[in-house]
């Protein structure tokens, strides 16, 4: 092994540890201008449940083998004869046998959480409004769950105003209350469109206390009514949101429910907007129409039956502040278009935030944008449990200072970490880990300052332990292991605890020859 990838390799030891932000010690809390470290991150060593949500599916059958949660919609809240009621979907025609569904789902240890939807805020706003409404809408919850035998029940409720707010906590109460605890409650809930608590259409930690979890239903981040164009989810949306659930909320009750679809914004020959509330000119569009565009120069829409047909060749773009794929074109008509959409990786680093910070599952909407190639994407940050790469980029952001103690010598050498930007890309590498292994003596430690201001510090302290000839970082005090939500770090392959005294040696940049 050659001096510089020595050196390299004990550089990334520093860094791996410290993929996980910064904060204070005693008391974690969210700042909004920061990476916090949050009491709130939680690992209990439960399997994280992927969850795929279903459109009124009236049969059951076996998709990607990382799923183990299906959604179906099957209940509707309606206006029949005048009347808000609560309808499934045999009652509205489809022909299905639900306890049948869920028995063959059974059969391949896969959960059904039946989906209870509003689709339309006026009938939303009617229920609320009207609790002599709430007995029976819960008495059909109830009895839909003892006969179909589901394992849990989400309700979500589109477009939810903000002066709902106590009004629908108060029904997800009522709900709780009638359907006990052998069914699981789960309530769908968006990220705050508003900049205050007060502007909320929900109230997140009394939603919390009445739910087994909340499925974050991150869309929309530009829509319809968006003034510009832009990423259905971008990345650092997604991950600046997450951290505001995560200040009032424990991650091992949130699930995070993901788009599969991206959206084709639409301008006239001078540039001017198309899409603000006219489907047809923002429709959205499945990662197969995106392919199908890149090898055909056109996507059929099946929805508006209509052919979109660009003039030239395409190729795919990717946005670095947004973390996201794209495509531009002018198609024959003389339409600008923007689709913005996930591809393998944005899911797969989205996937690692909910992986990061330990929580309860993951989700994708839905299954009419269902795409082996996203699944993928996903699949890898589940089953690798791979970190977030926020973590990584974030690390610029803060000064620290590291140890190495050698249990042989009972010396202590410090160390300066160097070349970060050549390093970043090596992080990818680490993983979380079960904390087990043997101990080696070996103690790595340090401290983490939030910037250069924060003269005190905060310890963080990690032992190298082994496990089947492979080397594991152990937190080893409640600072260190908020930073992987309790878990462990693998070490790349061939690190071994001597390499651990090399990062001494870094003193010097390293120069290119």
């Amino acid at each position: 092994m050659n001096k510089r990838f020595k050196t390299a390799l004990c550089l990334l030891l520093i860094m791996a540890m410290l993929m996980g932000g910064c904060g204070k010690a005693e008391e974690p809390t969210f700042n909004e201008s920061s990476i916090a470290f949050l009491d709130n991150v939680y690992n209990d060593g439960s399997k994280q449940y992927v969850l795929l949500w279903q459109e009124r599916p009236t049969a059951y059958k076996r998709l990607t083998s990382v799923i183990n949660v299906l959604a179906p919609t099957w209940l509707y809240l309606s206006d029949v004869d005048g009347k808000i009621t609560l309808t499934d979907t045999a009652q509205m025609g489809d022909t299905v046998d639900y306890a049948n569904f869920v028995q063959l789902a059974d059969k391949d240890q896969i959960q059904v959480w039946a989906s209870v939807v509003s689709e339309d805020a006026s009938f939303t706003k009617k229920l609320l409004d009207n609790e002599d409404l709430w007995q029976a809408f819960a008495d059909k919850i109830v009895s839909f769950a003892e006969t179909s035998g589901v394992q849990g029940i989400n309700i979500y409720f589109e477009e939810l105003e903000p002066e709902d707010r106590d009004a629908f906590t108060s029904l997800i109460t009522f709900v709780r209350q009638a359907l006990g605890e052998n069914v699981m409650l789960n309530t769908c809930v968006h990220f705050s469109a508003g900049g205050s608590a007060n502007e909320d259409a929900y109230d997140y930690v009394a939603l919390s206390k009445q739910s087994d979890h909340l499925l974050l239903m991150a869309f929309e981040q530009y829509g319809l009514f968006s003034d510009t164009a832009g990423p259905i989810c971008s990345y650092d949306w997604l991950y600046n949101n997450i951290l505001k659930i995560l200040s009032m909320v424990s991650s091992r009750q949130l699930v995070l429910v993901m788009p599969f679809y991206g959206r084709d914004f639409r301008f006239d020959e001078t540039g001017a907007s198309l899409w603000p509330g006219n489907p047809t000119q923002g429709p959205v569009v499945s990662y197969a129409q995106v392919e199908e565009l890149y090898l055909q120069s056109q996507y059929y829409d099946s929805n508006e039956e209509l052919t979109t047909s660009a003039d030239s060749l395409l190729q795919e773009e990717w946005d670095k502040t947004y973390h996201s794929a794209y495509v531009k074109f002018t198609d024959t008509e003389g339409v600008m278009h923007v689709i913005w959409y996930d591809n393998e990786q944005s899911m797969a680093d989205k996937t690692a935030i909910a992986v990061q910070y330990a929580f309860a599952g993951v989700g994708a909407y839905d299954d009419g944008f269902s795409d082996t190639v996203l699944w993928k994407g996903i699949r890898t940050s589940v089953e690798q449990q791979l970190f977030s790469p926020r973590m990584m980029t974030m690390l610029e952001m803060y000064t620290y200072s590291m140890e190495v103690y050698n249990p042989e010598t009972e010396k202590t050498t410090s160390a300066d970490a160097i070349a970060k930007d050549r390093l970043l890309n090596l992080l990818s590498t680490s993983c979380v880990a079960p904390s087990s292994g043997i101990d080696t003596g070996y103690v790595l430690s340090g401290e983490l300052r939030v910037d250069e201001e924060d003269r005190q510090g905060h310890q963080v302290r990690w032992i190298v332990k082994e496990k089947n000839g492979r080397y594991l970082l152990v937190p080893d005090n409640p600072y260190t292991s908020i930073i992987t939500s309790g878990q462990c770090l693998w070490l790349p392959v061939g690190i071994t605890p001597e390499i651990l005294e090399g990062i001494c040696l870094v003193q010097q940049p390293m120069t290119e020859g």
